[in-house]
């Protein structure tokens, strides 16, 4: 059985409802149009009846460019006013018609005055079928063409000028068949052409929905880098916070085996070793935590030092040599600190990896600042890069590391967050001498602020 069809809202399918805003504008340029022909039928009437005199109705010619102009500016001011065209396709078709029927009421008249069949304004109701074409769509058209026709040999019958010899009613048959092939041929180009916007206005849907996705994948393998440094420094967490723990094991047996004779630094060492673990934990969920988009004026050194804390959260680094050379008359940077920070951790554990074998390694971190452009340099005495490489280290999954060691990811997004606060990210490398990776950032000025809040607000924060 069949099941009852739910009854659908009433659709106007109009040119109306698919392109309004398309639709006024060229109601707009239509009513420029109609400016010059109401201009042109004026002064060509008023120069007939004072100087040529080769028709008899000049004066009626008048007064009809005065009504083109009277018709011109009720339609402006009905346009103007009518902020609910967009909202109501039937109104703006409604404005169309009027404008239509009145053009071709007028230009009718005007081709009856001046000749009738032999008019030499009998032309200008082919520009008139384009229009129609163009605003109304196909049906609508031809419906347009019918009252074209039916409007002129109205009042060419009524005039008594109906068509009687053989060359008349051929050049009767010429017009109606110019009107018709003209809405046939513009209605087949316009077709084309609006088939043509509807799959270019498609494909820029997809491309931004495909752009809107890679920002966010983008973001995703950003904030999946920070999640793998992070576990690559579970190990040195898991100590870190173990030796507190222990501490507290040992205050607490202590006071379980004498709870009579409690002992007066219990609390405290407690209280220490609570806050010791509520450090580690706030460095790791600060690193972890994406960055806002506005940026925020910080001094570098505090910034490299919560670096180097979170890396010394790695057990291996016990063994490296770190070498801070930050000048404390390093002025104050305007960065994303959580973006920045994100890369120096990335490199800094990179050169970790890089100097596992290194008979001394030493992790350098230096910066300085020479014409508003800020440097920062990590080093390391590591196994270097072979130069085969070096072409493709910022590729994204590329890894020379072994498996499980590396996502091939870090270097990839440390090298597009530089690049979305408008530095640079360079590497030099020599084998069995080390590498060392260079990051400048422009200046901390108005514009700069302005650029990189809004290459982040675009692309989406890259940390």
């Amino acid at each position: 059985m069949n099941e009852p069809v739910p009854k659908q809202p009433v659709r106007v399918r109009t040119e109306a409802a698919a392109h309004p805003r398309l639709l006024v504008q060229q109601v707009r340029w239509f009513i420029a149009l109609r400016w010059i022909a109401a201009a042109a039928v004026l002064l060509g009437s008023l120069l007939d009846w004072q100087v040529t005199g080769w028709f008899e109705h000049s004066r009626e010619g008048v007064l009809l460019g005065i009504a083109l102009i009277g018709v011109n500016v009720l339609m402006r001011i009905w346009i103007h006013r009518s902020a609910t065209l967009l909202r109501r396709p039937r109104r703006l078709m409604a404005v169309i018609w009027t404008q239509i029927v009145a053009d071709l009421l007028m230009l009718s008249l005007l081709a009856i005055w001046t000749g009738g069949l032999s008019s030499p304004v009998l032309g200008f109701f082919v520009f008139h079928m384009v229009f129609a074409s163009l605003l109304l769509g196909s049906a609508r058209a031809y419906a347009a063409a019918s009252i074209a026709a039916a409007i002129f040999f109205l009042l060419l019958c009524s005039g008594g000028e109906a068509p009687r010899t053989r060359q008349e009613t051929l050049a009767t048959a010429g017009f109606l068949l110019t009107l018709f092939l003209t809405v046939l041929i513009v209605n087949r180009i316009t077709r084309r052409l609006r088939d043509h916007e509807r799959r270019a206005l498609s494909h820029h849907a997809r491309i931004l929905d495909m752009s809107r996705r890679l920002r966010e994948q983008r973001q995703a393998m950003a904030q999946h880098e920070k999640m793998v440094a992070l576990g690559q420094l579970a190990a040195g967490v898991a100590h870190e916070i173990a030796n507190p723990l222990a501490s507290m094991d040992g205050v607490l047996q202590l006071m379980q085996r004498r709870p009579e004779a409690p002992h007066s630094g219990a609390v405290a060492t407690l209280r220490q070793q609570v806050e010791r673990i509520h450090l580690i934990v706030r460095q790791m969920t600060a690193f972890a935590r994406p960055d806002s988009p506005a940026g925020a004026p910080i001094a570098l050194g505090p910034l490299v030092d919560r670096v180097l804390q979170v890396v010394d959260l790695d057990r291996r680094l016990d063994r490296i040599r770190v070498v801070r050379d930050i000048p404390d008359s390093l002025a104050q940077g305007w960065m994303l600190p959580m973006a920045v920070q994100q890369v120096l951790v990335n490199l800094a554990i990179n050169a970790v990896d890089a100097m596992e074998r290194a008979a001394d390694p030493v992790l350098t971190i230096a910066a300085e600042q020479r014409n508003g452009v800020l440097s920062l340099r990590i080093s390391d005495t590591g196994t270097g890069i072979a130069p085969e490489h070096l072409e493709r280290i910022f590729e994204p999954f590329f890894t020379t590391k072994p498996v499980g060691k590396g996502t091939g990811l870090g270097l990839s997004v440390s090298y597009r967050i530089v690049e979305h606060l408008g530095g640079r990210l360079d590497v030099t490398s020599r084998l069995g001498a080390g590498t060392t990776f260079s990051m400048t950032l422009p200046a901390a000025t108005n514009g700069v602020r302005r650029a990189a809040a809004s290459r982040a607000s675009e692309h989406g924060s890259p940390a």
